[in-house]
C-alpha cells in the first residue's frame, strides 16, 4: 500500500489526499492539547529559545537565568545567564548549548536535572546562586521534586516546573513561652534593667519548615527560602509603673533601625495591668536570614516578660 503522506513537489498543485489531511489535523489537535503526537511520546514540557550568555559551553539539563527577554513574540527568546539568586526566573536546557548560541530550554513541565539536596525532607528546589550546574533543594520553591536518587548532596532528579514564584503550600511558624496545653504559656523571661534583650521561645505551636529550634538559638526564626514574609509578635511585660517599654523585631542581629522591621516602638509603662505591645510587617528576605524580638525596659530593676500574650510568628506570603 502506498504511503498516503508524500512530500509536496515545487511547481505542482498541492492536492493532499483525505487520509493525509485528516492525519495532519489529528496530529495538530493532539499536540495542541498537550497529549503529544499520536503514536509517540508525550511532550512533557513547554520550551523557549535561550541564548547561552554564560561564557562557556553548557551540557543539557543546565540551569539558566532567563530574567532578560530578547523577544516576546511571536516566539519568546531570552538571554541565558548564570543564576545570581535563588529567586531568579530560570529555565532548564534540554539540549547542549554552545557559548553565545541558542538552544531549547524548558520553562514548565517535567524535566530531569541535578539537585543539590541539602535536607532529605525537602520536596522543592530553587536555582543555585552562581551556578548553572544544578538546582538546590528547599522547603518550597518553583520546582517540585517528583523523583530523585536517595541521600543528600548532588543527585539526579526529575522536577516539575510549576512556574515562577513559590509553592502554594502554607509555610510558617508560631512560637510561645512554654506552659501546660490546658492553661497556655505560664513561664516568664526576666529582662535586665536598661539592657537590650532578645526573647527566647521554646514552645512551638507549629513550624512547617524548620524556622525555629527549641534548643539552638531559640530566639530566632530563620527563613528557609528567599521570598516575601509577613512577620510579627506580641510582648507582654509584668505590671510596673516606672519607665518605658520598647519592642522591635531585629534582622540578622542588627540593632540599627534599618536592621529591624520598621523601627520598633516605645510606650510608657502601665501600672496595675500588663504593658503590652504588638508589631508586624512584610519584608523581602533571603534564605538563611533570621529575626528576633528585641525588648528594653527601664523600670530600675529586672522585670518579667509574661508568657500569657507573648508570641512570635512568621508566614511566607510570596
Amino acid at each position: 500500500m502506498a504511503d498516503p503522506i508524500q512530500r509536496a513537489q515545487a511547481g505542482t498543485p498541492f492536492r493532499p489526499s483525505a487520509s493525509a489531511w485528516n492525519r495532519m489535523l489529528d496530529a495538530s489537535r493532539s499536540f495542541d492539547s498537550g497529549a503529544g503526537l499520536p503514536g509517540g511520546a508525550a511532550v512533557p514540557y513547554c520550551l523557549v529559545r535561550v541564548r547561552n550568555d554564560t561564557g562557556a559551553d553548557l551540557p543539557a539539563f543546565s540551569v539558566l537565568d532567563i530574567t532578560v527577554p530578547l523577544r516576546v513574540s511571536p516566539a519568546p527568546m531570552f538571554e541565558g545567564t548564570t543564576p545570581a539568586a535563588t529567586s531568579d526566573a530560570f529555565a532548564i536546557l534540554i539540549e547542549p548549548a554552545l557559548e553565545d548560541k541558542f538552544a531549547l530550554a524548558a520553562v514548565a513541565g517535567v524535566v530531569p536535572v541535578e539537585v543539590n539536596v541539602t535536607d532529605a525532607g525537602h520536596g522543592y528546589a530553587t536555582p543555585t546562586a552562581a551556578s548553572s550546574a544544578r538546582l538546590t533543594s528547599a522547603a518550597s520553591g518553583p520546582a517540585r521534586i517528583i523523583d530523585r536518587e536517595t541521600g543528600t548532596g548532588n543527585v539526579s532528579a526529575v522536577v516539575s516546573l510549576v512556574g515562577t514564584g513559590s509553592a502554594t503550600a502554607f509555610s510558617g511558624c508560631r512560637v510561645y513561652f512554654p506552659g501546660p496545653p490546658e492553661i497556655g504559656p505560664t513561664t516568664t523571661q526576666s529582662i535586665p534593667n536598661n539592657t537590650l534583650t532578645y526573647l527566647s521561645f521554646v514552645d512551638e505551636k507549629f513550624d512547617t519548615d524548620g524556622y525555629h529550634d527549641n534548643s539552638t538559638n531559640p530566639s530566632r526564626l530563620t527563613v528557609p527560602t528567599t521570598g516575601y514574609y509577613a512577620i510579627g509578635g506580641t510582648v507582654s511585660f509584668a505590671s510596673n509603673a516606672t519607665g518605658y517599654r520598647s519592642f522591635g523585631i531585629h534582622k540578622d542581629g542588627n540593632t540599627a533601625p534599618n536592621g529591624a522591621i520598621g523601627e520598633g516602638f516605645t510606650v510608657n509603662a502601665v501600672n496595675g495591668v500588663s504593658t503590652t505591645g504588638s508589631f508586624s510587617g512584610v519584608v523581602q528576605v533571603n534564605a538563611g536570614s533570621y529575626f528576633e524580638i528585641a525588648v528594653v525596659q527601664n523600670s530600675g530593676g529586672a522585670l518579667n516578660v509574661e508568657g500569657i500574650g507573648t508570641n512570635f510568628w512568621i508566614q511566607r506570603v510570596g
